[in-house]
């Protein structure tokens, strides 16, 4: 945005032939740069961005599909095939999803998790009774129950979280800079001030 002050004057001396000679001369405009603005700041924009529901839509495909699987199986048998798919749909589905996000690490992560905590939670569950009134086991059983399905929490709420960088954010230059200039166009001599806010 600029704003200009212009002031005109006429030659009165000047001869007809300079005169026209000036006229047809091309108009030459002495003019200094105006101010440089501040240097932009150029800072990356990080943000989280969550996938959780990814794999808590994958979790519950594994687990419909376990369970399908055990109404599905035969009479005679405790397990069926569905349900072994169904099983291990569940435990490398999500390091898939997190494999698939680019994030190597955070998959092993949660595959290891997928193998360990259901594991102690079923030694947990299989703990004898010692005593006549068995509170040990009910202890032990309550702990496993709740830390089978931890992984999927754990991957759900926390694993599921990462950083993305969205570009440069560019700040605008503040402050107001102005510059003078002078222009010649033929007999007309123009003073003037541009500016930039």
């Amino acid at each position: 945005m600029g704003l200009l002050w212009s002031s005109s004057s006429s030659l009165a001396a000047t001869p007809p032939s300079m005169s026209d000679e000036a006229a047809r001369a091309p108009s030459v405009a002495l003019s200094a740069p105006p101010a440089a603005p501040p240097a932009a700041t150029l800072e990356p924009v990080s943000q989280t961005h969550w996938y959780g529901w990814q794999t808590l839509l994958v979790d519950g495909a594994a687990l419909g599909v376990t369970v399908g699987g055990f109404w599905l199986r035969p009479p005679h048998q405790d397990w069926s095939v569905v349900s072994i798919v169904g099983i291990g749909a569940w435990a490398v589905g999500a390091p898939v999803v997190h494999w698939s996000h680019g994030r190597v690490g955070v998959g092993l992560a949660s595959l290891g998790f997928r193998l360990a905590l259901p594991a102690l939670g079923l030694l947990l569950l299989s703990t004898p009774c010692s005593s006549s009134e068995c509170s040990e086991q009910i202890l032990a059983a309550s702990l496993g129950l709740a830390i089978i399905p931890a992984p999927m929490v754990l991957d759900a709420t926390w694993l599921s979280r990462e950083r993305q960088t969205s570009g440069p954010a560019q700040s605008a230059p503040g402050g107001l800079s102005l510059a003078p200039f002078v222009n010649a166009v033929g007999t007309r001599r123009m003073l003037g001030v541009s500016g930039r806010f």
